[in-house]
């Protein structure tokens, strides 16, 4: 067999990269990267049901819901709500009843954690377009509950991760309701 020009080029240039990888593995240093910190926040109190969570700075100033039940923050395509309220009697607001609330509209749900019937997160699809994505965190005494939502679009995921991870682990629960009944 004859080596032709292209074969010896082949041959010369992949010398040095075979002398690129016979460097011991003991011996490459290995970088660990942190998750990006969380953006400037300010702490947000609901007045009535007590919760504590941070809001990035630049959600701007809340605006409220417009049913007396929390606020909303809205900027660059994201949205965040925080609100209290309480169920009609009889209703019950668990993992399942909001899987089946946001799979009868359209959404898909893609991620549960359950630390317990009173405590629970669910996050997903808003719709089949996989073009928004939603968060919601929920705390339930009784009738009464609280919840956190983000929407954002899906292309914001990477830089959306952070600031929804920061209110979920910084969220601090107050009294549920001051005089409303828990049963």
């Amino acid at each position: 067999m004859r080596a032709t020009p292209f074969a010896l080029s082949l041959i010369i240039a992949a010398v040095p990269l075979a002398a690129c990888t016979t460097e011991s593995a003991s011996s490459v240093e290995t970088t660990q990267v942190s998750p990006p910190a969380p953006p400037p926040s300010h702490d947000y109190t609901h007045p009535w049901y007590g919760f504590v969570l941070p809001v990035p700075d630049w959600l701007g100033e809340p605006k409220d819901s417009g049913d007396g039940t929390g606020v909303i923050w809205s900027a660059r395509d994201v949205t965040l709500v925080a609100r209290g309220g309480q169920l009609p009697k009889g209703d019950k607001l668990t993992p399942e009843s909001v899987d089946e609330q946001w799979e009868s509209a359209g959404g898909e749900v893609t991620y549960r954690s359950t630390e317990d019937e009173q405590n629970f997160s669910i996050s997903g699809y808003t719709d089949n377009s996989r073009d928004t994505i939603f968060y919601e965190r929920y705390q339930v005494e009784g009738r009464n509950f609280r919840q956190t939502q983000w929407r954002y679009p899906t292309a914001m995921k990477v830089e959306m991760d952070a600031p929804v991870t920061a209110t979920v682990v910084n969220y601090s629960t107050g009294p549920m309701g001051k005089g409303l009944p828990t049963k």
